[in-house]
């Protein structure tokens, strides 16, 4: 009987832990994601043209800077082919990433009061327009993916394979989020203003969504608290069938 209870102390131990774990990872991550969308959802947002230095968030529209728009050239969209003004590319194989990368022109933000030039090379995108394709890079690549980038692909789903040492047939999939001329996006930096000019602080992160901040912050809230619930519920399962097995071992 001892020995028994031992193991079921054990066992509800490691439930405990497990979901725990989920909390941390699952719940913990979009709590994380939430909060950090409500503090740039509570940033004071004005017009370009009237911003001032300090945090602040701004919306309006994309669009090639002057001196881009001289020469007139987009970039082909990796998955789709159509143009756009920046994309975000990221190689997985056996559901694990194995390349990244992110293409992008000189952009600026435009509400009608003034502009400001975007980072986008390095800026952090937040954006719900996923497009996605799954096969054989090497027979029947996606439409818009140029010769170049699939061999840079093809040569780093190689050398994941062989590093994990996986089956050459593994499923590739290769995700991008594109951003478009005159998409609506909602940014939020560091701004420094100097005279006329106006611009977000080199160094400082930036981040561009392609929807209000205070709905990702509420979305990603709704999703912390559905991975809490899930790993209460798991914890509250284990623990209950732990203590119906113990009461059936006690001696009348």
């Amino acid at each position: 009987m001892r020995f028994s209870l031992v193991v079921l102390l054990g066992v509800v131990a490691l439930a405990l832990f497990a979901g725990v774990l989920v909390v941390s990872q699952v719940a913990g991550a979009a709590l994380r994601r939430s909060l950090d969308m409500l503090r740039l959802a509570i940033r004071p947002e004005r017009p370009i043209g009237e911003l001032t230095s300090g945090p602040r968030r701004m919306q309006g529209f994309v669009g090639l800077s002057a001196a881009q728009s001289e020469r007139a050239a987009l970039l082909t969209g990796p998955v789709n082919g159509r143009p756009c003004l920046a994309y975000e590319l990221e190689l997985s194989a056996d559901g694990r990433r194995c390349y990244s990368e992110r293409q992008a022109l000189p952009c600026v933000l435009r509400d009608g009061s003034g502009e400001v030039e975007l980072p986008m090379p390095t800026a952090r995108l937040v954006s719900e327009r996923r497009e996605s394709w799954r096969g054989v890079l090497e027979s029947a690549p996606p439409p818009g993916l140029s010769p170049a980038l699939c061999q840079k692909l093809v040569a780093a789903k190689n050398a994941f394979i062989e590093r994990e040492r996986l089956s050459p047939a593994v499923p590739v999939e290769v995700a991008v989020k594109s951003i478009g001329t005159g998409d609506l996006l909602f940014v939020s930096g560091e701004v420094i203003q100097g005279g006329l000019s106006v611009s977000l602080m080199a160094g400082r992160p930036v981040c561009v969504s392609d929807r209000p901040f205070a709905e990702v912050a509420k979305k990603e809230g709704l999703l912390a608290v559905a991975g809490v619930a899930f790993a209460l519920f798991i914890i509250s399962v284990v623990v209950a069938v732990a203590t119906a097995i113990v009461g059936r071992t006690r001696p009348p």
